[in-house]
């Protein structure tokens, strides 16, 4: 009972929505500060019941991936390939983990399957990126064009 009470509470307060947001916010932060998509779940985001806890908390880390695929993407636009790498590696990364897991027909499942989008948006872009740091290189005076970059 007392479970069913906390579900219920948080449900309509809104709280799951909130707890997968500051998920996200972490996890991108986290990412930029020390490399890592996956930061610890805070225990005041905890409702003590432990799958729910769980899928919030994974939600959360897809959502990070999906703002790392708009950090990329605005990396791309100065041709900043080893970060576009690096994002993809990581992203990549976190698909290989969560295909370990069995996600039936969830909230989590539909998320996941969007993280199979950002793979290969990923690497689209970093061939495009590798394409235009290419084409600069070749054209007259492009190699300072690419702010030092290997091409």
């Amino acid at each position: 009972a007392d479970r069913e009470l906390r579900l219920r509470i948080c449900d309509f307060a809104g709280f799951g929505q909130f707890a997968q947001s500051v998920i996200c916010c972490r996890g991108l932060l986290t990412f930029l500060e020390k490399g890592v998509l996956t930061p610890e779940m805070p225990e005041f985001l905890r409702v003590g019941v432990e799958d729910v806890d769980d899928e919030r908390y994974l939600v959360g880390t897809i959502d990070a991936a999906r703002e790392l695929e708009r950090f990329a993407v605005n990396r791309g636009q100065v041709l900043d390939i080893r970060s576009i790498e690096i994002c993809l590696a990581t992203v990549q990364g976190l698909e290989q983990a969560l295909m370990q897991f069995d996600f039936r027909n969830s909230e989590v499942r539909r998320r996941f399957d969007g993280v199979k989008y950002v793979v290969k948006k990923l690497e689209t872009l970093a061939y495009e990126v590798d394409l235009a740091r290419k084409r600069a290189a070749l054209a007259p005076g492009g190699e300072d064009s690419i702010d030092g970059q290997d091409a």
